[in-house]
């Protein structure tokens, strides 16, 4: 009986840190759960455009399900506004006319010098 006793505590213990991180992996899904759902809820009832939307989600959580630290404040207060238009227009990227964008709405792009015209007396193209 002492054997069994014995072999009954050895296997209890294992089962017990077992259930333990089981336990505490559920715990920190709920919780990534409700602090997604809160956040969704956030940003829909707080944003009107689907591409803000889009990004503050992306920002607010990560994909590997975790909470992002980062943090936004919204102050839609005159002077903030007027901060923050100031502040986007300082680091707008300059408009060059001889330079072209040549991207796809999903990519960044590349900005180049367009091409140069093809003579009409030579139509093939400069190598």
């Amino acid at each position: 009986m002492s054997e069994v006793n014995n072999l009954l505590a050895r296997i209890q213990q294992p089962l017990k840190r077992i259930k333990q991180k089981l336990l505490g992996s559920i715990e920190r899904r709920l919780e990534y759960f409700e602090y997604k759902m809160s956040v969704s809820h956030m940003i829909a009832s707080c944003v009107r455009h689907p591409e803000d939307r889009v990004l503050l989600h992306t920002a607010l959580i990560n994909s590997d399900g975790v909470h992002a630290k980062t943090r936004i404040v919204i102050d839609s207060r005159p002077s903030c506004v007027e901060m923050m238009d100031a502040y986007l227009n300082w680091v707008r990227p300059v408009a060059m006319p001889y330079l072209v964008r040549i991207a796809t709405q999903g990519d960044g792009g590349y900005v180049m010098s367009p091409p140069p015209p093809i003579l009409k007396g030579n139509p093939k193209p400069f190598h």
